[in-house]
Formats: C-alpha cells, structure tokens, sequence
C-alpha cells in the first residue's frame, strides 16, 4: 500500500496542459502526448485547447491518424475557426489524403485575408496536383424516377395548330421506374513539362437499368487535353467523343472539341467559361446534328463553408433534322453549405429557354417555344463513412413548359447510395 502511495504521488504524474504545449514548443511532440495521455481531466482546462495541441503534437510525431481524429474533433465542436481547419487540411495532406486535403484548404480560403496564408495554401494544393497523376471516382445507388423518358402524362392533348384533340399513346405517356445506377469516373493529369504544360485525359462510364430494359441507359465519355497558363488563365483545349447505348442498342455517336479556362482573381472568387463544338449522329433516326455552346460562370465564397454562383450558357443545334433546329439559352445557379457537423447541401436552380426555327407543325405561325425548369438538390456528409464511401442523395424536380402541349411534362427523379473519390 505504502508503495502504491508513493506511486501516486510521483511528481510529474498530474500534469498539465500548459507542461504538453511546452513540450510541443521545445520540439518534444512524443513527450507533448505522452503528457496528454496521462492527462488528468481539469474542469479548467480548455477542451478545445487539449484537441488542438493533440492535434499539432501527432503530426509532429508523424502519427498522423491520430491528429486527424482530434483535428475532426475540433473543427466539429468550432467549425467556424480558420487555423483547426487550416491544420485538419496538411494532416489530411501529410497522411496522403489529397481529395481531403484539398477540400478542406478550399473551405477555408473564403474566411482568409493574410496573403501570406493564402499564399502557403496555394503552395500546398500546387503540391497536391504536382504529385498526383490519377483520379477516380466511383457512385452506386437507386434511383427512383416518376418520368424516365421525359413524356407528358395525358392522354389526350389540344393541338391548337390543328383545331383537334390528339390522342396520345399509352407507350408515348410518361413512364415511371427505379433504376440501379453506377458511375465510374477517371481523370488523369500528366506532370507539368519544361514550358508549364500538360497533357489531360479523362473517362464517364455511366449506367442506369430498369426493371423494363427499353429504358436502360449507357454512356462512355472520354476526353483528351492540352493544359497550359495563360497570364492568370488555366487554359484546356482538346478533343471529347461519346457513344450512348438505349435499351440496348447504340443509340449515339458523338464528337468534339471543347475550350475550357479558369481564373482566380482573388481566394475567393473563381471565373470560368467554355467554348465548344459538338457533332452527333442519332442511330435510332439515322439523323446528325450539329451543337455550338458557349458559357461563362462565377462562383464566389461567402465564408469558409458557404458558396454561391451562377453560370450563362448558350447554345445552337443546326443539323439534318430541321425541325429539331434551334437555340437555346440557360440560367444554372449554385448554392453550397456545409453545417457545424459536416452535412453538406447544394442547390443547382436552372432555367433555359429553346426556341425553335421552324412553327410547331411546318405551316402554324406559331413556332415551338420549351421553357424548362429544374431544381436539383443534393446531400451529403462528410463525417460519415460506410467502408469507406460516403453517403449522396439527391433529389430533382424538372418541368418543361411548351407552347405544344404534347411537349411538356412534369419529372421528379431521386438518387439514394454512396460515392467516393480516391
């Protein structure tokens, strides 16, 4: 007993939270947590405080689980504190967790005004891309859809344009379905060379299967680029084809070049815009058509977990098929928060006018006129793993106006499953 006293009262054993941030200043992180560990709880101590040495002293330790575990911790309890989230990004960055990483350093940049922080930011995603030449990215989930091939739900429709009701077949009204849909998403970015360019590529392998095969739905989109700097411009320029497979036939071939660039005139502001040109060939139709787009957007931080933006899209279709000729310009908007416990929710409003070239049926005066409106929102949670993927859902409502009636619908689609980014 005697010596079990003696034991307890051994100096140095209660010690303090001061003692471990001296230990961490002096360059002793192993000692800083060793003094943690046998840490006895303080009503006065700071909690916060305890995380935030425990955090830095890992890190120094090389142990750097363990920081991000009590790095998380902090930034849960004060989300709105620039340096735990700052330190949460380079322990995510030290342990080689790049996508992580990035995304926290891209939070935080929004509440920054020191150029001398900001610049250090810069230098660690510059770092981040320099040394990573592959992304990829996987989602699988059901996907619920009250309108899968975009049809009206009536069975009978006025067509002014011809003084009588058309009826509308049962095939040819609105289906509903759930679907299982799969992504898988590769982006490859060579290492920069002597003049500062790169080369890029990329691939979409997408899918969504019915129940009712007709509806399936395939894609493989690839792509292929010439990065460089252009003053403060990123600049991509390069080829992208596609091939579309419905109900199990090809049903497109596609092709194109595409001019993409982005600025960043200050942390918290990014520009970007796109210029391109699309040739399709419809197999179903044994039709081809012709697509110019142009779009320029901007997104801006609000704070550290807040962002908002628009964008403006133009585009012109001009083809063998006549009567699909048309123009058509577009409103998309973003929304971005992240909460204090790590949910995540994006709102996507959008808006786009398509004006055709010719009347309805040939000879009305009346030329087919579609306003389409859309509302996707989407929800995750960064904190929450499933072996390792995240739980995603989203969630659209879509209408189409038209001064056809056959035309317009109404469309509720849902996706409920899990993604990850590695």
């Amino acid at each position: 007993m005697a010596a079990l006293f003696i034991w307890l009262c051994t100096p140095g054993l209660a010690q303090t939270v001061a003692e471990a941030e001296a230990a961490l200043v002096n360059g002793a992180p192993v000692e800083a947590l060793d003094i943690l560990d046998r840490l006895e709880v303080d009503p006065a101590d700071d909690p916060l405080q305890i995380l935030f040495i425990e955090g830095l002293a890992a890190m120094d330790a090389g142990q750097f689980q363990r920081a991000i575990r009590a790095l998380e911790a902090m930034v849960t309890a004060a989300p709105d504190l620039t340096r735990p989230r700052l330190e949460l990004a380079r322990a995510y960055f030290l342990a080689g967790d790049d996508g992580n990483a990035m995304r926290q350093f891209e939070l935080v940049t929004g509440g920054i005004t020191d150029l001398a922080v900001l610049d250090t930011i810069e230098q660690f995603l510059a770092e981040i891309e320099a040394r990573r030449t592959l992304w990829y990215s996987f989602s699988i989930g059901l996907a619920p859809d009250t309108n899968i091939n975009a049809a009206t739900d009536a069975a009978t429709v006025d067509l002014a344009f011809i003084g009588l009701p058309f009826d509308v077949p049962a095939d040819a009204r609105a289906q509903s379905g759930t679907g299982l849909e799969t992504s898988l998403g590769l982006d490859w970015r060579g290492r920069p060379d002597e003049v500062g360019g790169r080369w890029t590529a990329g691939a979409t392998l997408f899918a969504r299967e019915y129940s009712d095969d007709r509806f399936d739905d395939r894609l493989i989109d690839v792509t292929l680029g010439r990065q460089v700097r252009l003053s403060d411009w990123t600049l991509t320029f390069g080829p992208k084809a596609l091939i579309r497979q419905s109900g199990g036939a090809v049903s497109e071939r596609g092709y194109g070049l595409r001019l993409q660039g982005t600025h960043t005139p200050r942390a918290t502001r990014q520009l970007s815009f796109s210029l391109g040109k699309d040739w399709d060939h419809n197999l179903l139709t044994d039709r081809r058509m012709a697509r110019a787009s142009a779009s320029a957007g901007i997104v801006e931080a609000l704070s550290g977990r807040t962002r908002a933006g628009v964008t403006l899209s133009l585009d012109r279709y001009h083809g063998e098929a006549t009567t699909e000729a048309r123009g058509v310009v577009g409103l998309t908007g973003l929304f971005y928060t992240e909460f204090a416990d790590g949910l995540t929710v994006a709102l996507r409003p959008r808006v786009s006018l398509a004006v055709y070239d010719q009347a309805v049926n040939g000879i009305s005066g009346n030329r087919r006129r579609d306003i389409t409106y859309g509302l996707p929102v989407e929800v995750s949670h960064r904190r929450l793993r499933i072996a390792g993927f995240q739980p995603y859902g989203q969630i659209t409502w879509e209408q189409r106006d038209s001064v056809n009636p056959f035309f317009e619908y109404d469309r509720q689609r849902v996706f409920a499953g899990v993604s990850r980014r590695f």
